[in-house]
């Protein structure tokens, strides 16, 4: 009646043996196999939970944008294959924004998602303005970005703070 067991000791001692270590050698095996089995479920429950995250809207890119001069920013460049919706831009000010003046939209028609957004309300650091399109009763026509499409932000009139902070959120289908 000789079975297989771990022993914990290199010394070959009985005095303490954890559960697991009480257990024949064919049985861990099947314990190591369900665990394997369980690791891949999980890792499918994580693909499947990245897919749903990325319907759902959120931060895209945080990118910092300098208001004190004229220029393009790239904030976002959208995945190949795939589709990135545009939800709204948060503009975190690291100071006085004066006139600043932007536009957001892809390379190249910099104003295909916002126009131009004053950013005078924003005075000092920590003041934030969420850029966006504002439905009414005809809602705001907006487009859609297929993969590997630069979203940038051009400053028209610099007149702020260098240091300020941009989130672009959206969602990707």
């Amino acid at each position: 009646m000789s079975q297989d067991y771990h022993t914990p000791y290199v010394d070959g001692s009985t005095q303490f043996k954890a559960d697991h270590m009480n257990v024949p050698l064919g049985e861990l095996d099947a314990q190591i196999g369900t665990n394997a089995t369980n690791i891949a479920g999980n890792t499918a429950n994580i693909a499947t939970n990245t897919s749903d995250l990325k319907k759902t809207i959120h931060v895209l890119d945080t990118v910092e944008v300098d208001f004190s001069s004229t220029g393009e920013t790239a904030l976002h460049t959208t995945v190949s294959g795939e589709i990135t919706v545009l939800f709204a831009a948060v503009v975190r000010g690291g100071g006085d924004a004066g006139a600043t003046e932007v536009t957001i939209g892809q390379s190249g028609e910099v104003t295909d998602f916002l126009n131009t957004q004053t950013l005078s309300n924003l005075d000092a650091f920590g003041d934030i303005a969420i850029l966006q399109p504002v439905p009414s009763a005809t809602p705001a026509c907006l487009k859609f970005y297929y993969g590997e499409t630069e979203i940038r932000m051009r400053v028209n009139t610099a007149d702020g703070n260098a240091t300020n902070w941009v989130d672009l959120l959206g969602y990707t289908i």
